[in-house]
């Protein structure tokens, strides 16, 4: 598909579960793979993906725990600055609803020079995650003491870094970054020495750059074309419990103050 604004993905690591997500093609003509590793560049020149490799190592060191690992994204924007004067950094789970068209980029060229959505956890005992389980397993066996580990550290950095609204822990989330301001990279590597996050860092850290309310992201960060997280989704390869159906609740409350033109779709 042609698109005005590049897109910038990226790859780090030996996850399996991330290779699962690849598309087997570009799904872009003006599409660019951040990459770590040289098995993992290969492997996307091979399925006709445009790379850039950032470093022969499969991560950078500093970020090579479960608790750091997602500031690998910050390393790919502060790169991308280098390079484009405007982008969107994209997650593979987000999938495209609709072409790009003329609606699309005047959203984003008429909003803020940076945009990134919403999403939440449950205010909740470990965010409510245990109430998710996959249901080829019996629950809560599926659970070990490191996955419980994890969500007890995430758990601590989430109420740490977000906002609080109904029985919600509101944070930025990276599936979806547009930025036409070529210092926010390195605006984010500064805050990154000046704050010891863990979690999801990366979001962490963009919580502490947008450094304003919760109704003042909303109403300038906040993007029209997608939703943080759909209603519809699985976290952390759990299940997603319909009772619970809070996803759904905090999605229409966003789209109560900001009209929504949804063209990419995470889950």
């Amino acid at each position: 598909m042609k698109n005005n604004i590049p897109v910038i993905r990226s790859i780090w690591g030996e996850n399996q579960s991330t290779k699962n997500e690849i598309f087997e093609k570009p799904i872009f003509e003006n599409e660019i793979v951040f990459v770590w590793g040289i098995d993992n560049q290969k492997y996307l020149d091979n399925l006709g993906y445009k790379t850039h490799l950032i470093s022969e190592h499969i991560t950078n060191s500093k970020y090579s725990t479960n608790l750091l690992h997602f500031l690998h994204k910050i390393d790919v924007i502060a790169e991308a600055c280098k390079m484009f004067d405007e982008f969107i950094l994209l997650d593979w789970d987000c999938f495209l609803l609709k072409p790009l068209d003329d609606t699309f980029y005047n959203l984003l060229r008429n909003g803020n020079e940076i945009q990134m959505p919403l999403y939440c956890f449950e205010d909740a005992e470990r965010l409510g995650l245990l109430r998710y389980r996959n249901p080829n397993e019996r629950y809560p066996n599926n659970f070990t003491k490191e996955t419980l580990s994890i969500i007890d550290s995430f758990e601590k950095s989430v109420r740490k870094y977000s906002w609080k609204l109904n029985n919600w822990l509101v944070l930025p989330n990276f599936s979806f970054f547009y930025t036409r301001n070529n210092t926010i990279g390195k605006e984010l590597l500064e805050l990154i020495n000046l704050h010891n996050v863990e979690g999801i860092a990366d979001e962490h850290v963009f919580y502490l750059w947008a450094n304003c309310t919760l109704d003042e992201y909303i109403n300038k960060f906040e993007p029209e074309v997608l939703c943080g997280v759909t209603t519809e989704t699985r976290i952390y390869e759990m299940e997603f419990n319909k009772e619970t159906d809070y996803l759904a609740t905090f999605n229409n409350y966003i789209e109560s103050i900001k009209n929504k033109s949804l063209y990419f779709k995470h889950i």
